[in-house]
């Protein structure tokens, strides 16, 4: 609604604006709180992680991506967002892993980081992080990587968490 106002010597424009706009909600985490391995074909290769996570109930315009550790945007709209991923792994003697994110499938060099593991009764916590802008459909996920054989990694626990922040 406008209205016009007269404060002499001026005439004066009040607008009032409408409704704000909602935004498309976006947010949302799943967790692993049971123990799972990963197995690996080759060493120094990413695979994308299979063990899937629960989406905790609070999540808006997310979903968990099928077989996959990982979210998936389900809110109409593209988003930009915070993702941060925690986990806690252990591995065979003496073994180097690297773990990163993926944006459909296509790697984010920048999230990589990486473990030692010295025996499997060593269990580590890693996180990485990024913002990401996720169209509709698109999906982030962990990748994980033997850098030194082909052994198996246990993963005791995670957790994936996108956070909406345009």
């Amino acid at each position: 609604m406008t209205t016009a106002q007269e404060v002499a010597p001026y005439v004066v424009e009040v607008i009032e604006a409408g409704p704000a706009a909602v935004p498309v909600a976006f947010y949302g985490q799943a967790y692993r709180t049971t123990s799972g391995t990963m197995t690996f074909v080759a060493s120094s290769t990413y695979y994308d992680v299979t063990l899937v996570p629960t989406l905790d109930a609070i999540a808006s315009g997310v979903d968990v991506v099928s077989g996959k550790f990982g979210l998936q945007n389900t809110s109409g709209a593209t988003r930009t967002a915070m993702v941060q991923v925690e986990i806690d792994i252990s591995g065979s003697n003496n073994v180097d892993y690297g773990f990163r994110l993926s944006k459909n499938g296509t790697a984010i060099p920048a999230t990589e980081i990486k473990a030692h593991v010295n025996g499997t009764s060593e269990v580590h916590g890693m996180m990485t992080s990024w913002i990401v802008s996720l169209a509709t459909s698109e999906t982030i996920v962990l990748q994980v990587a033997n850098l030194t054989n082909t052994s198996s990694l246990t993963m005791h626990r995670g957790r994936i968490i996108a956070t909406y922040i345009a």
